[in-house]
């Protein structure tokens, strides 16, 4: 496990519609991360995430990522979460 932070190091917790684990370029799927140990779930994120490549570019303009975000802390203030 030689670099790779605990999820207290990386910061890891519940991740958002535009930010999360299953799109990281570091989620090796099967609840697998090589940067953060432990189990990883698809849906959360740590400080450590960085976008997967898209081969077709950008896919949501800055303005529609910053609704989205504000939807989904929105949802999760609500929830308790």
């Amino acid at each position: 496990m030689a670099n790779k932070q605990t999820q207290a190091e990386a910061n890891y917790g519940r991740g958002d519609p535009v930010s999360h684990c299953g799109i990281c370029a570091f989620y090796m799927g099967y609840r697998r991360c090589s940067k953060v140990m432990g189990n990883v779930s698809p849906f959360g994120v740590s400080d450590l995430f960085k976008t997967e490549n898209n081969p077709f570019g950008r896919t949501l303009a800055p303005a529609e990522l910053v609704a989205i975000r504000r939807m989904a802390a929105d949802a999760a203030d609500r929830s308790g979460g």
